[in-house]
């Protein structure tokens, strides 16, 4: 849900502070806009930021079970712990329609870093770091072997039907987390050109 007051606007999002790209801890809701300032919940308290102390901002998805994709925004501050911004936690969305809400906030910000003059301050990336990269291509090569190449090996040596179950579920599998590492493959982006496919 977003919530607009004036030149306010808050979209009931997760927040956490630091940099670390993980869906488990996300527990404060509230994030929002507001002229000049970006603000967000912590605990019982609202923090606030100007916008011109933002350095970067990093956007990433992932797939998480039956919650289905969902993005995350990093946005980086000089000097300071980053924020983590999502429309997902480990076990739930923001409220009601949380990628809707997650998307409308991620193009508030860019366009109000674009308005505020800041945008060609800041280093806009999209997708995880080269070592994640890196660790999420062996296991999908790990787990092409295991649930895929192997299933159908052992079908034709033991002419075994009952294995392409098991196969299908594995291409599925796999499928998913090839989607992952092709989406978050490490990049630069245009403020005024967000990847879609970034946007869940």
């Amino acid at each position: 849900m977003t919530e607009a007051a004036g030149s306010k606007r808050r979209y009931a999002l997760f927040v956490k502070r630091g940099s670390t790209l993980t869906f488990s801890k996300l527990r404060d809701e509230g994030v929002g806009i507001d002229g000049g300032l970006l603000f967000w919940q912590s605990g019982q308290r609202e923090i606030a930021r100007p916008l011109t102390d933002i350095v970067s901002v990093n956007l990433t998805t992932i797939h998480l079970g039956d919650l289905g994709d969902c993005g995350q925004c990093v946005i980086s501050f000089a000097g300071v712990q980053a924020l983590v911004v999502s429309g997902s936690a480990a076990d739930r969305h923001a409220e009601t329609g949380g990628n809707a809400v997650y998307r409308d906030f991620v193009r508030d910000l860019h366009a109000s870093l674009i308005a505020a003059g800041h945008a060609g301050a800041v280093r806009f990336s999209a997708g995880m770091n080269l070592a994640r990269i890196r660790f999420l291509k062996v296991m999908l090569a790990i787990l092409g072997l295991a649930m895929v190449v192997l299933p159908i090996g052992l079908m034709l040596w033991t002419g075994e039907l009952g294995l392409l179950g098991g196969t299908a579920f594995g291409i599925v599998f796999v499928w998913g987390y090839y989607n992952v590492a092709r989406r978050n493959q490490p990049r630069s982006y245009e403020p005024g050109a967000i990847p879609p496919d970034l946007l869940p």
